[in-house]
């Protein structure tokens, strides 16, 4: 939500920036996909508008269409240059997005509310966004990612190649792994420690880190014994 005094002030800016000053504005087109959001909450359709700055954070007074009924909403709004901030909500302040911050790239958090923002220099036609997301619904198609999903009916642009190439880095290390690009400090040099000479009485076959622990037989044929200690070895 947004508070009363962070409300009124934006609306008296928003208001003041075209009626006094006659800023030059830009036709944004809005477009938010809510699929999934429908299909998998217990909340019914309604009015999906977006909402911010330009409005004064009004809640219902830019009402978005779906004309094609295929379940994404879109809007075009004419906004005055520099960045904007909004959200998406459903009959005005009755549901709205619960956005995160630090967690999406398209949001920007000030005095604790987290809302969209866009940078406005020209007429856009800005791509659609699942709701609460940065994305399209759907998810990666490519199989070579690290984030596929085979289930995702269509691409949403999410797809990453770094995150899957994480691990131990250190050839020495037991849990060495190939394709690991980043170190991410997991190496381990203990598990697979053991004596590695073959002539030592304990010898691991499945060390591949020698750890000095090698042994030979004592007189008494114990491993690593102190020898005879009173004349016998019983």
């Amino acid at each position: 939500m947004i508070s009363l005094a962070r409300l009124l002030t934006t609306s008296l800016v928003a208001l003041l920036s075209i009626a006094c000053f006659g800023q030059e504005t830009f036709d944004v087109t809005f477009s938010v996909n809510m699929n999934v959001f429908f299909q998998q909450s217990e909340f019914q359709p309604g009015v999906v508008s977006v909402t911010g700055y330009f409005d004064g954070w009004c809640g219902s007074c830019t009402e978005m269409t779906d004309e094609d009924s295929d379940g994404i909403y879109q809007v075009t709004v004419a906004l005055t240059e520099g960045i904007q901030e909004y959200k998406f909500v459903i009959d005005g302040w009755t549901y709205y997005e619960n956005l995160v911050e630090g967690e999406d790239e398209c949001t920007v958090t000030i005095d604790g509310f987290t809302n969209r923002y866009i940078e406005v220099v020209d007429d856009i036609v800005l791509p659609a966004v699942c709701w609460e997301s940065c994305f399209n619904c759907g998810g990666c198609t490519i199989p070579s990612a690290c984030n596929y999903d085979p289930l995702a009916a269509e691409d949403n642009g999410s797809c990453e190649f770094i995150s899957c190439l994480s691990g131990c880095a250190d050839e020495a290390a037991c849990n060495f792994v190939v394709t690991a690009v980043v170190d991410d400090g997991s190496c381990d040099y203990s598990a697979c420690a053991g004596c590695m000479d073959a002539s030592a009485c304990n010898y691991d076959s499945t060390a591949s880190i020698d750890d000095g622990s090698c042994a030979v037989l004592d007189e008494c044929g114990v491993c690593g014994g102190d020898g005879i200690p009173t004349e016998n070895c019983d």
